[in-house]
């Protein structure tokens, strides 16, 4: 997948194909729907599948205190994006410039660099200054501009509208198996393995340690089954997320212990994928009693896993 940050950038041998245009934050499977529908249509017609979308959320520039916590890494939101097929990314940086441009102009310095032979949008997607421009108005401007409009409905599952703003609260809530539903893949978190105070290792259930970002959207603390990639290596293991209440931790991180596995971890790029919740996070009365639980719960995860 070829990848550009300005609209200037796009080669004039990838014009008038099919472009999908939304923020995608998250590419849950209402966002699936838009890209697979260009998808489908690029191929239909012979010509370049392309998504333009932003490497920022909107709201980072115009209203900084309301910006989401975002919900996918770009580089798993890339991932994605090629595995649907999707040829060619235009991730342009919001900034504040770009706010003040109207929806005309912005249409208009897109079919003029693009000229897209089809758009394809989602119902609810708005674009340019204040959001003024729509899915109505690109159809209103088809004749003029010479493209066509495809304007995907909006995804429901169970009544609700599949929405990153609901993601968000369910990840809040813990509720995994309903993220990973509404997301069609595990939510995962990647970083770089770090030394942690190796108390694990006391307990007979030495971790890896990862940071956890900010400004992401993250599950409720608790004990989750995963499933680790690491330098070309796939693991299973159980994973907590939380304070480590037992020992009077108050720094919030994510400690993995891989099924199975010994070795040097320590600056390892890790990816961990989060395939079902365990349990809350609670404070034991000892050491020991922590222990016994660790072990019920890598039990309960190898049944999951189909290693016992």
């Amino acid at each position: 997948m070829e990848i550009w940050e300005k609209l200037d950038d796009l080669p004039l041998s990838w014009r008038h194909g099919v472009m999908a245009l939304g923020m995608f934050d998250g590419l849950h499977l209402g966002h699936q729907r838009v890209i697979r529908r260009a998808t489908a249509l690029a191929a239909q017609e012979g010509v370049p599948s392309i998504v333009l979308t932003f490497r920022n959320h909107p709201l980072s520039v115009i209203a900084p205190e309301q910006e989401p916590l975002y919900i996918e890494e770009p580089g798993t939101r890339r991932e994605v994006m090629e595995r649907l097929g999707v040829e060619g990314l235009l991730e342009l940086p919001f900034t504040a410039a770009l706010a003040r441009v109207t929806a005309a102009d912005f249409l208009a310095r897109l079919v003029a660099r693009a000229k897209p032979s089809c758009l394809v949008v989602g119902r609810n997607y708005s674009f340019g200054d204040g959001g003024q421009g729509n899915p109505e108005y690109l159809r209103r401007r088809e004749e003029d501009l010479g493209y066509r409009t495809e304007i995907c409905p909006l995804l429901e599952i169970d009544g609700k509208v599949v929405s990153s703003t609901r993601i968000r609260e369910l990840l809040r809530d813990g509720l995994l198996s309903e993220v990973n539903r509404l997301l069609g893949r595990p939510f995962a978190i990647s970083g770089i393995v770090s030394h942690g105070d190796a108390r694990g290792r006391s307990l007979g259930f030495p971790t890896a340690n990862l940071p956890l970002p900010s400004r992401r959207a993250m599950l409720a603390n608790g004990v989750y089954a995963v499933q680790a990639r690491f330098a070309g290596w796939d693991r299973f293991g159980i994973a907590n997320i939380g304070n480590n209440p037992t020992f009077g931790g108050e720094t919030r991180r994510l400690e993995i212990h891989l099924l199975d596995f010994a070795g040097d971890l320590y600056d390892a790029q890790m990816k961990v994928q989060f395939i079902a919740r365990l349990r809350d996070e609670r404070r034991f009365p000892s050491a020991a009693e922590l222990q016994r639980q660790l072990c019920a719960d890598e039990a309960q995860a190898r049944k999951i896993f189909y290693l016992q």
